[in-house]
C-alpha cells in the first residue's frame, strides 16, 4: 500500500474500516457540512446508520477505508463495485478540511484500487455542483467531468404555464 509523508513528517495511509469505526463514521456523516454535501441530506439516526454499516461490512462489493495520519483517523473513503466500475465516496474529518487531505485520500484510493482490484477499469465520482472542493480533488487526480444531471422536485410543481 502506498503511503505519503506530509509536510509535518507524518505518515498518511489507508486502512480498512473495522467494526470499531462505526461510531466515528456516524459522527463524521452527521456533520452539518457533510450532510449538506451529500445527496441524502437528512440527519442519520443511530439505527439507520447501524443497519447501513452492518450491510456495508458484509458486502464484498463495498470496500471502505479510514485515512490515517500516523495513528489519527482523518477521513474515510469507499468504493462500491459494480462489474468493471466502482463508485467512489469520501469525506474528511471536520477539523481536517481545507488542508489538502481530499486530494491525498483520492490519490491513495486510486493506488489501492489499481494494486488490489485489477477487475475495476473505471472509477466514478458523483459530486454536487456546489461542492467545488470535492470536484477539485477529483480533477486534480485526473478525473474528467463527464455528465451533468438535472432534477426537478415535483412537490413544487405549479403547472407548466405558471
Amino acid at each position: 500500500m502506498k503511503r505519503f509523508n506530509t509536510t509535518e513528517n507524518s505518515l498518511l495511509r489507508l486502512r480498512k474500516v473495522t467494526y470499531e469505526d462505526e461510531e466515528l463514521l456516524l459522527r463524521w456523516a452527521n456533520d452539518p457540512a457533510t450532510r449538506a454535501s451529500s445527496f441524502e441530506t437528512h440527519h442519520i439516526s443511530d439505527e439507520e446508520h447501524h443497519a447501513w454499516f452492518t450491510k456495508m461490512m458484509d458486502d464484498p462489493e463495498r470496500i471502505a477505508f479510514i485515512l490515517m495520519e500516523d495513528d489519527a483517523p482523518v477521513g474515510q473513503c469507499r468504493i462500491d463495485i459494480e462489474g468493471e466500475s466502482a463508485e467512489i465516496d469520501y469525506s474528511i474529518a471536520p477539523d481536517r478540511r481545507g488542508m489538502g487531505y481530499g486530494k491525498l485520500i483520492v490519490a491513495l484510493l486510486l493506488d489501492e484500487v489499481h494494486e488490489h482490484y485489477p477487475e475495476i477499469s473505471r472509477l466514478i465520482a458523483k459530486v454536487k455542483p456546489k461542492n467545488v472542493a470535492s470536484a477539485r480533488c477529483f480533477t486534480n487526480n485526473g478525473f474528467e467531468e463527464k455528465y451533468e444531471c438535472y432534477e426537478y422536485n415535483l412537490s413544487e410543481w405549479q403547472g407548466t404555464l405558471g
